[in-house]
């Protein structure tokens, strides 16, 4: 694994995404967006997207995540809120492909 691709939080490892784009590379897996939606309330959006990773043997599992633009101030609006969104529901469908359990350092962080 590579050496940057986990932090600490509050004492506890937590991989980032580079440590889950690393696994999805050595387990072969793919991944493709299924769904996303956009929902706007007044002055809030949020991005719903769901992800499917298969892995070379054909199993397939999904994740969803979503990320609201009052999360957090961000950089570039439109555009960090649907990346995050995307970021999330990647990350826990490799997750749950390989057996991880775990919330990734990107969810935490938010």
């Amino acid at each position: 694994m590579m050496p940057d691709a986990t932090c600490l939080i509050s004492g506890k490892p937590y991989l980032k995404k580079s440590g889950w784009r690393w696994i999805a590379v050595h387990f072969q897996l793919s991944d493709e967006i299924i769904a996303e939606k956009l929902e706007q309330k007044k002055d809030v959006f949020v991005w719903r997207i769901t992800v499917r990773v298969t892995s070379p043997n054909g199993r397939f599992t999904t994740g969803v995540a979503s990320c609201s633009s009052k999360e957090r101030q961000f950089a570039h609006l439109e555009h960090d809120v649907y990346s995050t969104a995307h970021t999330r529901a990647k990350n826990r469908a490799i997750s749950d492909m390989v057996g991880g359990g775990e919330v990734s350092a990107e969810e935490i962080h938010s």
